[in-house]
């Protein structure tokens, strides 16, 4: 007794189907949870795979068009042109503090001087760039900035310790020339001028400033970026979920099958227990591409955890688009799919058909 009811336990009596026209009993079984999870991780490798070399494609055709190329060395012009970014031979372009940084043979005394010079060309481009009252507010800011409060020498240990770094000089502002002075010892005082003085005015006010006020950088900052998303990233999303998630269920018409859900004969079906209509699988595929992936990427994956959740802890087993349209994933290994009632009818009928002989009579 124990037995049977162990087996009648593993049976959805959910599955049991009977209609007006047949007396038809159709019974499946659950696939085993661990065979579900390796198949969407098929799918989900199927799909890296493939997006990789969907975004790679569409990335190569945007940078080779004609007016990316223009943009984009339009884009470039500028950052060299504003001193805080620099090119190489090879024509790669890289911010200064990332080129001073990237050489260990870099003199703390050189990286200081650089960084300096770098804020200067910037001022200086920006006189020639930006309408007079943008580059005044630059000068403004640069000045504020060093004669700010905050901006002192620490180091407990040195009795420089909370001298300024930078002085009043006439109508200039110059380093403080006490910090610089012939048998002055400060330690390392080349490298906190460039740590904590110019390095964050670079990375923070500099770059700032030059979205906010060198005209056009913001425009074409805009334009690659809705590139990216629009002509790669968005393009190569929508084609890999149609053809990881979408055309495989319509090719496999009868159990709706994804290549990794192929693989573990893992097929889906309805609430009559039939094989799901073109419509009802496409709102799946709706659902779960559009609604449950896209909002994991804005909400740090919690719609996937609500849906795992549900298929974890849910009386079905049923993931959240499954849930919402009525569908269950069942073990075809066990058990067939069918179309119609009519069809699992007729094979009820064959199955309890006499088999047929086909001996020679024996005429003697």
């Amino acid at each position: 007794m124990a037995e049977k009811e162990e087996q009648l336990d593993q049976i959805l009596e959910e599955g049991a189907i009977s209609s007006d026209k047949h007396k038809t009993e159709v019974i499946y079984y659950r696939p085993k949870f661990h065979r579900r999870v390796l198949a969407n991780f098929v799918d989900i490798l199927i799909f890296a795979f493939i997006f990789a070399g969907l975004f790679s494609l569409s990335r190569y055709i945007m940078v080779n068009s004609r007016e990316y190329n223009a943009n984009f060395n339009a884009f470039n012009q500028i950052r060299v042109d504003s001193g805080v970014y620099i090119k190489e031979d090879n024509g790669q372009i890289y911010d200064i503090i990332t080129y001073l940084n990237s050489d260990s043979k870099n003199s703390t005394d050189y990286k200081m001087k650089k960084a300096r010079q770098a804020i200067e060309s910037f001022i200086d481009y920006a006189h020639t760039a930006c309408i007079y009252s943008d580059y005044a507010d630059i000068v403004k800011n640069y000045n504020e900035y060093r004669l700010k409060d905050s901006m002192v020498y620490k180091n407990t240990k040195s009795e420089y310790n909370g001298t300024p770094l930078f002085v009043q000089d006439g109508d200039q502002i110059i380093e403080n020339p006490v910090l610089f002075a012939p048998g002055s010892y400060v330690p390392n005082i080349y490298g906190y001028f460039y740590t904590k003085a110019y390095t964050p005015y670079i990375d923070t006010n500099c770059q700032g400033f030059l979205t906010t006020k060198i005209p056009h950088y913001y425009e074409l900052t805009r334009y690659m970026a809705l590139m990216l998303i629009f002509a790669v990233i968005v393009p190569s999303y929508l084609v890999t979920g149609i053809l990881v998630y979408y055309v495989p269920t319509i090719c496999f018409r009868r159990n709706r099958y994804t290549l990794g859900k192929a693989l573990y004969h893992i097929g889906i079906v309805d609430g009559r227990v039939l094989s799901p209509s073109f419509g009802r699988i496409t709102a799946r595929f709706a659902i779960f591409y559009f609604a449950e992936l896209v909002l994991s990427v804005v909400t740090f994956g919690l719609p996937f955890l609500i849906s795992f959740s549900i298929m974890v802890f849910s009386k079905n087993k049923q993931g959240f688009p499954d849930y919402m349209l009525g569908l269950t994933e069942i073990d075809t290994t066990r058990t067939k799919i069918y179309k119609t009632y009519d069809e699992a009818d007729f094979d009820r009928i064959n199955a309890h058909k006499e088999p047929v002989d086909f001996k020679v009579p024996n005429f003697d």
